[in-house]
């Protein structure tokens, strides 16, 4: 139902020469004879210097990316990277769970496209798992998504697993269901609604319905956050674990992130399509209190991402622009840490590193993709002083991080 635009600028430059000639008469010529000129140098282009590249990153744990369509782990320190699928027809990440020395990574993966006329459902999808550095694959369940709001062809943000990996909520055509991976039952846990239009399409379409998608569990399990869709906008929707309390704030939209302690999120203040500032919402209370970078009275954001330590950083407009052209770091607080100018406009914040020394800030690159962002995109990290540096691995967009065994 909602699709979000992107914008792009080209930038081009040119050099210089310069020509040469000799006039002077030579005193063993007569004077009636004018010297021949000397040979002309052709143009000579100033030379342009090329921007430095940063640094290649070398950390500690793994990211999950996409890259030409397929799911991949890749190692910061430069040990490679895993495939997790082939030929997929839209791969998405899940999350990951321990289970004392073992890292499963969750994924899913749409293996039917839905017919085209179906308004509904994406396809087919697959629910799979497996060990971090194991080529087996397990299956856990099949499902028809949700087409509400997916990102292009990715199934990322169909499906979230909680820490324990005891249950997983996936955003099916009808509703979210959540999943006991022990016992295999699904239960649907919020159901969409539609009034239909009134047209002649089957299925009818809906003029005034409400959608539930990108289902994303608290880091401590207790609640189930969901983007409800409205006829305009959306707003966050909260089940309890024990199904004891639903909550349904008045902000949120098309991102939102969870704070370590799982009684907060960061979320746009608005329940209204567009860029909005970003803040930080309380669950008991269902206040938001904005978080404003220094220097700035208001700005709009792109996204948020919250550090394991609490601390959170957002992409923001920060220069009267219609770009994402600024970086605020802050506490847990809300309190600001540091703001960095970015050297180009950015898409989003895609995730921390999984060390909490900077973040993966998503750009797009011109081309004959660049209709569709999700597609063509180029990935820096930018660290809490405000250098950078590029990734040991090409990828597409980064879904996720998976800190390293010694780490929570």
């Amino acid at each position: 139902m909602v699709f979000l635009p992107a914008t792009a600028a080209l930038v081009a430059g040119c050099g210089s020469g310069e020509l040469r000639r000799s006039d002077a008469t030579p005193s063993h010529v007569p004077t009636t004879q004018v010297a021949a000129p000397a040979p002309v140098s052709p143009p000579q282009a100033t030379p342009t210097a090329s921007p430095t590249p940063a640094p290649v990153l070398r950390s500690s744990g793994w990211l999950v990316y996409l890259r030409g369509g397929d799911l991949y782990v890749g190692a910061l320190d430069g040990g490679g990277e895993q495939r997790l699928t082939t030929g997929s027809l839209g791969a998405g990440y899940v999350g990951y769970v321990r289970d004392g020395p073992t890292t499963w990574v969750y994924y899913t993966s749409l293996i039917e496209r839905a017919a085209p006329d179906d308004i509904y459902s994406v396809g087919t999808v697959r629910l799979l798992r497996r060990r971090l550095g194991s080529d087996e694959e397990q299956r856990i369940e099949t499902f028809r998504g949700s087409r509400v709001n997916l990102d292009g062809d990715s199934t990322s943000g169909l499906a979230s697993v909680t820490s324990n990996g005891h249950l997983v909520a996936y955003a099916a055509d009808e509703g979210i269901d959540v999943l006991n991976v022990d016992t295999r039952v699904a239960e649907r846990w919020l159901t969409d609604s539609c009034y239909p239009s009134g047209g002649t399409s089957t299925p009818p379409a809906c003029e005034h319905g409400v959608a539930y998608v990108a289902p994303l569990w608290s880091p401590d399990g207790r609640w189930l956050a969901a983007s409800k869709v409205l006829y305009e906008g959306a707003v966050l929707a909260l089940v309890r674990t024990d199904r004891s309390e639903s909550v349904e704030l008045t902000f949120g939209d098309d991102f939102k992130a969870w704070a370590p302690d799982g009684a907060r999120l960061c979320a746009p203040q608005s329940g209204y399509l567009g860029y909005k500032p970003a803040g930080i919402a309380e669950v008991s209370s269902r206040t938001f209190t904005e978080l404003i970078p220094s220097g700035v009275a208001s700005a709009p954001a792109s996204s948020c991402a919250w550090s394991a330590d609490g601390r959170i950083a957002i992409a923001f407009v920060g220069h009267d622009s219609d770009s994402i052209d600024h970086l605020g770091f802050f506490d847990s607080g809300g309190r600001p840490i540091a703001s960095f100018d970015l050297t180009s406009p950015a898409l989003w914040v895609s995730t921390w590193l999984p060390d909490g020394s900077g973040v993966v800030v998503a750009r797009a690159l011109p081309g004959p993709d660049y209709s569709n962002p999700l597609i063509n995109l180029d990935n820096t990290a930018v660290m809490l002083d405000g250098t950078s540096g590029s990734l040991p691995f090409a990828a597409g967009r980064v879904l996720g991080a998976i800190p390293p065994f010694n780490e929570n």
